[in-house]
């Protein structure tokens, strides 16, 4: 070989590492912006699955708490009711108490 066609050679050699290094900076650097747009996607789709768990728990906080508030309402509204039924019977029976032990046992005791 000449050294002409040497140089020609290693010249040719040089163009080609450079243009395969240019190469593998420009294709690293693809990788890189895709894997941030990839990191960007996840992070979006995280952030909306986040958004509609949470927008799932406050509906299933506000069910539980109307259920609660229903439920202390319909207890109230039986206790008041039992109060009520339960009133006559209260002053029926403390008559017959204070009967029974003003007048004794067996008499004024309804029997």
């Amino acid at each position: 070989m000449l050294p002409a066609d040497l140089e020609a050679i290693v010249d040719a050699d040089g163009e080609g590492r450079a243009r395969i290094e240019a190469a593998e900076r420009a294709a690293r650097a693809r990788l890189d912006e895709e894997r941030a747009a990839h990191e960007r996607r996840r992070a979006e789709r995280d952030e909306r699955s986040r958004r509609r768990l949470d927008d799932e728990l406050a509906a299933i906080r506000a069910e539980a708490e109307a259920a609660v508030v229903e439920r202390r309402r319909r207890r109230e509204a039986w206790i008041e009711q039992r109060r009520r039924a339960a009133e006559p019977l209260l002053a029926r029976a403390a008559e017959r108490w204070a009967r029974i032990v003003l007048d004794g046992p067996g008499r004024g005791s309804g029997r």
